[in-house]
């Protein structure tokens, strides 16, 4: 059950992005902070993440600045 989530959540969040890349033509995305979108605090959580949002970069050519702050 928590993969499925964690999927849907990674789903959520890239959504969100491409409908404002879409929209209103966003040329630069910050992630702040990047720990509260990824919950599980997994190595394969957190590179899943990365890259999912390396992919949406490469595919707009656009800026994403990811912030993590250590809890």
């Amino acid at each position: 059950m928590v993969q499925k989530r964690k999927s849907i959540v990674n789903e959520l969040a890239k959504a969100d992005i491409e409908f404002t890349i879409r929209v209103y033509g966003t040329r630069v995305v910050l992630v702040d902070p990047a720990n509260e979108v990824e919950r599980e605090n997994s190595p394969e959580a957190t590179g899943d993440m990365i890259r999912a949002l390396k992919n949406i970069a490469k595919r707009y050519r656009i800026l994403i600045m990811i912030a993590v702050h250590p809890p």
